[in-house]
């Protein structure tokens, strides 16, 4: 099995997001996968409203996803504040990352369907931007990004 670390948004609508964090982590073993979901596990511990106990837990987080194949950011419900530092981290120390709208997944479950369908709005288009990835290339074998050292 593959480590990866899940990013996901956690803050806000608490109990959706985990929910949704269920279907991220069942999506990820249904494929081989191993993920480890920082915000899950952490936030268990620490107080996510507390913003030293918060940054111990990203910190944390961190430490662990260096040592996995890659990072997978599921977007359907958005960007957090969390997901875009990751991503930056990514980008800037050529870790390889991938990005899921899971509602896309054509092998997705119907229940998923059926929670993304009972939200108000447009789940995507919520949270942060989304810087372009020029310098990104997709590694063929893996399916992966990761930064292109030429650039």
């Amino acid at each position: 099995m593959k480590l990866v670390t899940i990013e996901s948004p956690y803050a806000g609508e608490v109990s959706r997001n985990m929910y949704y964090l269920q279907m991220c982590i069942r999506w990820c073993i249904g494929r081989g996968y191993a993920p480890f979901a920082s915000h899950q596990m952490y936030t268990s511990a620490l107080d996510d409203s507390i913003e030293i106990e918060r940054a111990l837990g990203i910190a944390a987080g961190f430490a662990w996803a260096d040592r996995a194949e890659c990072h997978i950011f599921f977007t359907d419900l958005g960007w957090s504040r969390g997901m875009n530092a990751a991503k930056l981290r990514c980008i800037s120390n050529g870790r390889p990352y991938e990005e899921i709208i899971l509602k896309d997944q054509y092998d997705a479950p119907a229940e998923f369907h059926r929670f993304l369908s009972g939200l108000h709005g447009d789940p995507l288009s919520s949270g942060g931007e989304q810087e372009g990835d020029q310098s990104l290339v997709r590694d063929p074998a893996t399916g992966f990004f990761h930064a292109d050292e030429a650039v």
